[in-house]
């Protein structure tokens, strides 16, 4: 066999790309000369053109025991290791081909993807810039290396790393594409109307380019949805479904915009399109689900969530997952499971401050938890989220200081809509003494309604903080200058306490939304009263000083449409009917089993629950089970979903005759919603303010004697009140006048 020749047949094999005669034609010289590292090497070479990485493995590594300074060895096994996934390997090759040839830009370059893909952000960092250094002009470098800053939301270096590698490849359309996908994060993020419009003006140009691409189609329809041009997002959407109909993303982004103009069903069949292309697309399990949530399909959004699940349960996505199906199981009144839920979320995405509100929330609904640890929580709240954005102490404010001049209270919330809060909050706007106070709103509401337009009226000024980033809503309300700035919704849905720990107002306050702490030492006050906070009672459990307003804490609005007050339903019915009409999160089994005591005492009694919860029919057969459990017959308990008016929500009091409070998270709308509709309400009080706004309430209408302060007692009030005809009677004729004439409606006080 002449060596040769054979070499010289097994390269034009190579060249004419006929991979396996190259193949047998190495094997064949390798029999005569097994140690010849030159035909291992090409041997390993051709392997890898052939896809089988451990062979390559194996011969290159022969090779490199006969001749180990063979820098395109190391690398070519580098690439191998890293095809099958063995990355400590791969990274270990890649730096045996650096230190063979210190200027291998490849090696380099392959080197930061492997340790990007490891995360180890910061070395890859430098291992991509020593290859640009290497090689100016080598576009998939730069192009990397935007990669990786836009990971690191380091916008800034991700816009300038692809703008490099398009100074060498201006045409290329993945580079372009991610460049547009930068700047519209960098506009999502910081607000940027700027990038906005780079990014549309990119993917307009790749459409114009390339008509067909409805990849550009889709991204275009992305980046005016950002700005708000939804008719036009859609229209694109619509244009790149009809270049490809089974494109998942179009579908995707096409539900998220109907969405958007609140067109459910097209969004929920968009989205159930994208999965038939895509059943792995876990964002649109996820979307669709959130729908369903406003579609009040609870038990189909549950289903919609856990498949998603089923996919992922460890990534960040799954976190939105986790947190979603959380919060139906707290509308369901599982609040402990919830919390689980919301924990696992944590652990996926630990940046995720709205969910470890939610949890906190959660834990103010569960009775297990004493006042310490619910503390110690927020406190850990305000450590991991708040802290970092605390102003440093030299921090100065342009307010003048002038003495006379009118105050600027802010009020913050995402409730300026039909809401609980709104149901406090805007006689309170209406009286403010306008020569003393200017009164600006800042509504985080994105679709307002009648209330919205109400208070819209009554506000000196309204700013619409929608969309706004936090940092943006914190300039916003210091180039106001406001002197007050008060909170409306502590750790509940939507909240904004990241804009309070920026502290863009002098003094900051919490009221009303929210019955614990916020955890953050930059809200100074906390509005409370003598009863939900008495004196000397867990003034240790809050951040924030106590403010005792002389009365009530809070001001109710009764409904304009409030119905006729009926008689009482005992007069017809023939036996006394309980009611609790607050969420099933604020029903705990603890005070649930004192109900079915109560039911028990009295046989021919009744009990009728009105939740969002019980939109779920597995609410609802829980429910039942928990009574049935107990020897509570079926009959005997009703369940109502919610009503579509207020009005319809308002005429259920009627159909009872004595309400029951829910403990230890009281009941505070629903409370003055029974007061209002001549219903007596029992609470049990406790050592919390969530656990003793009822007392509160109670308290300002002189009907202490409603006041359980033991289970015992809650029992002995709900019997002695129902064989009490006369006192009930009363009462259904006097509450909603008493109501009027005391401070619980009164504004001005």
């Amino acid at each position: 066999m002449n060596i040769g020749e054979e070499v010289q047949k097994a390269l034009r094999h190579y060249n004419a790309g006929d991979y396996q005669q190259a193949k047998q034609v190495c094997k064949r010289i390798l029999k005569q000369q097994p140690d010849n590292a030159e035909v291992l090497y090409f041997l390993g070479v051709v392997y890898s053109h052939l896809g089988k990485h451990e062979r390559v493995i194996h011969y290159i590594r022969q090779s490199l025991a006969v001749y180990p300074d063979n820098p395109d060895g190391y690398h070519l096994v580098a690439m191998s290791f890293q095809a099958q996934g063995q990355l400590d390997e791969a990274a270990e090759y890649y730096r045996k081909t650096i230190q063979h040839n210190p200027r291998y830009a490849e090696a380099y370059n392959n080197l930061a993807n492997v340790l990007k893909e490891r995360r180890h952000s910061e070395e890859a960092i430098r291992n991509y810039q020593e290859a640009i250094a290497l090689k100016p002009d080598a576009a998939i470098s730069h192009y990397n290396l935007g990669v990786i800053y836009q990971e690191l939301k380091d916008f800034e270096n991700a816009i300038l790393s692809y703008k490099n590698a398009l100074q060498y490849e201006p045409k290329n359309k993945q580079i372009l594409l991610m460049l547009g996908s930068v700047l519209e994060q960098q506009g999502q993020i910081h607000w940027r109307r700027e990038s906005f419009q780079e990014a549309a003006r990119i993917y307009r140009e790749l459409v114009e380019d390339d008509p067909a691409d409805y990849t550009a189609h889709t991204n275009l329809g992305k980046v005016l949805q950002d700005q708000e041009k939804i008719a036009e997002a859609i229209a694109f959407y619509r244009k790149a479904l009809e270049l490809n109909p089974h494109f998942d993303e179009a579908h995707f982004s096409l539900g998220d915009a109907l969405h958007e103009t609140g067109d459910l069903d097209e969004s929920i069949q968009h989205y159930q399109k994208a999965i038939e292309a895509n059943p792995d697309f876990t964002d649109a399990y996820n979307n669709m689900g959130v729908i369903l949530c406003e579609k009040n399909c609870l038990d189909e959004a549950i289903d919609c969530f856990q498949n998603m699940l089923r996919l992922d349960t460890h990534s960040a996505q799954a976190a939105r997952a986790f947190s979603n199906l959380g919060n139906i199981l707290s509308d369901l009144g599982k609040p402990g499971e919830a919390e689980q839920h919301y924990r696992q979320a944590l652990f996926n995405d630990p940046s995720l401050s709205k969910v470890y509100s939610n949890l906190l929330l959660s834990m103010n609904y569960n009775p297990r938890y004493d006042t310490g640890t619910v503390f110690s929580e927020h406190l850990n709240y305000a450590r991991q989220f708040a802290e970092p954005l605390y102003p440093p102490y030299s921090y100065s404010f342009g307010n003048e200081k002038q003495a006379g001049r009118r105050l600027r209270i802010g009020y913050l919330s995402p409730d300026f809509r039909t809401h609980s809060v709104s149901y406090f909050i805007e006689t309170v706007i209406e009286a403010h003494d306008r020569g003393l106070f200017e009164v600006f709103c800042y509504s985080d509401v994105e679709k307002p309604d009648e209330v919205t337009e109400r208070i819209i009226r009554l506000a000196d000024q309204w700013r619409d903080i929608a969309r706004l980033p936090d940092e943006r809503i914190a300039e916003l309300i210091r180039a106001d200058t406001i002197d007050i700035l008060v909170d409306l919704a502590g750790h509940t849905a939507k909240n904004r306490l990241l804009v309070f720990a920026r502290k863009p107002a002098p003094v900051q306050v919490s009221w009303v939304g929210y019955p614990s702490t916020t955890g953050l030492s930059t809200i100074d006050y906390k509005i409370v009263d003598r009863y939900t906070d008495p004196p000397g009672l867990g003034e240790q459990y809050y951040t924030e000083q106590l403010v005792r307003l002389p009365d009530s804490f809070s001001c109710y609005l009764p409904d304009k449409e409030a119905p006729d007050i009926d008689v009482l339903p005992a007069l017809h019915n023939g036996y006394i009917t309980f009611g609790s009409f607050n969420n099933l999160a604020k029903v705990s089994d603890d005070i649930a089993l004192v109900w079915i005591q109560i039911l028990q005492a009295l046989p021919a009694s009744q009990l009728r629950i009105k939740a969002k919860g019980l939109l779920s029919k597995r609410a609802r057969n829980d429910i039942m089970e928990f009574f049935r459990r107990h020897g509570i017959a079926d009959e005997r308990i009703e369940l109502s979903p919610p009503t579509h008016s207020v009005s319809q929500h308002l005429a259920f009091y009627n159909k009872i005759d004595i309400a029951f409070d829910t403990f230890p998270y009281n009941g505070a709308t629903t409370t003055c919603e029974a007061l209002w509709m001549g219903v007596p309400v029992i609470t049990l009080t406790g050592q919390t303010h969530a656990s003793r706004v009822g007392a509160s309430m109670l308290s300002n209408l002189g009907l202490t004697d409603l006041i359980a302060h033991s289970p015992d007692e809650y029992i002995q009030i709900a019997s002695t009140l129902a064989d009490n005809i006369e006192r009930r009677s009363f009462l259904r004729r006097k509450l909603r006048g008493m109501m009027a004439q005391s401070p619980l409606t009164d504004a001005k006080r």
